[in-house]
């Protein structure tokens, strides 16, 4: 039976299982970093990664400006580094301080505890409702040798994080 109020909407969002990521990025001399958690890849050729952000996260103008960008996917034994990213960053602030990073192709920062990375190349953008979607090619990556599994995350309303 259909159901169109806003509870059962969520509650059905909700269910739509999403990863937990960190997307990093510099531009210029300011990097940054920040948890995600709507991530998908968009196309297998080229390699093409989507990333939406909300329109009051501390990374959009950095973003907006076409700044290179590193998803990080990470394990469920990751939890610190959730932990580290989830209270976010101030612009200017060290959002890296006591986290093992290196040095990116684009020169972005590369989490090297997390399970796996993709960096990315900006390629393009869209705005749609409180969100912008952001599209990068995919220029470089890899993938942690260990039998971890990826931090899977199900909501209980699709209407919040």
């Amino acid at each position: 039976m259909p159901t169109t109020d806003r509870k059962s909407i969520g509650k059905a969002l909700g269910r739509v299982a999403s990863g937990t990521f960190i997307v990093t990025t510099k531009l210029e001399e300011q990097s940054t970093g920040f948890l995600a958690s709507w991530v998908q890849q968009a196309s297998f050729d080229p390699p093409v990664i989507s990333l939406a952000v909300g329109e009051n996260r501390a990374i959009k103008p950095m973003l907006d400006a076409g700044a290179p960008f590193v998803i990080h996917v990470l394990a469920e034994s990751d939890q610190a580094l959730v932990t580290h990213f989830a209270k976010g960053f101030e612009p200017n602030a060290d959002a890296f301080a006591n986290v093992a990073t290196a040095s990116g192709v684009t020169g972005s920062p590369i989490l090297t505890d997390a399970l796996a990375y993709l960096e990315c190349r900006f390629r393009s953008k869209v705005r749609t409702g409180d969100h912008t979607v952001y599209f990068g090619d995919v220029v470089a990556g890899a993938a942690r040798e260990t039998t971890d599994k990826p931090l899977v995350r199900i909501r209980r309303s699709g209407f919040n994080y």
